[in-house]
């Protein structure tokens, strides 16, 4: 009985000394995730603008989101290796709703219209955690 109290101590006493030698490490790190902007609920339909003959016509240039979220770049915890560290919680990154329509540039004068959806900020859509690299030994 009393062997194993005595192992059972000894392994609680090497175990953090083997992780500070970086055996119980991950290996992981946090990856940059770009900014991008995720369209959420209805979509409407874009117009290409042409004048032909004089006659106005629209054509389906693509969908564009009524509302949208906007995550800016940050990092995230994906998994990827890095030697002696672990990704773990960074600091909290604001994500943005925005309201979005068809737009265009061009005018009938110059018979086309070239479409575009624009989305404008309408307010906070909360947060996200983001990740961030830590070294195994000593942090």
């Amino acid at each position: 009985m009393k062997t194993w109290i005595v192992l059972g101590l000894l392994a609680l006493l090497v175990r953090p000394v083997l992780a500070l030698q970086g055996l119980d490490c991950p290996n992981t790190r946090a990856t940059s995730v770009p900014a991008h902007i995720v369209g959420i609920g209805a979509t409407t339909s874009c117009q290409l603008g042409v004048v032909l003959f004089g006659v106005a016509i629209g054509l389906d240039a693509g969908k564009c989101p009524r509302q949208a979220f906007h995550f800016p770049a940050h990092d995230a915890c994906l998994g990827e290796g890095n030697p002696g560290t672990y990704c773990g919680s960074g600091p909290a990154v604001a994500v943005t709703l925005q309201k979005c329509a068809c737009a265009a540039v061009g005018s009938p004068e110059l018979a086309l219209t070239l479409p575009f959806c624009l989305c404008r900020d309408v307010g906070s859509a909360g947060t996200l955690t983001s990740g961030k690299t830590f070294d195994c030994v000593g942090d």
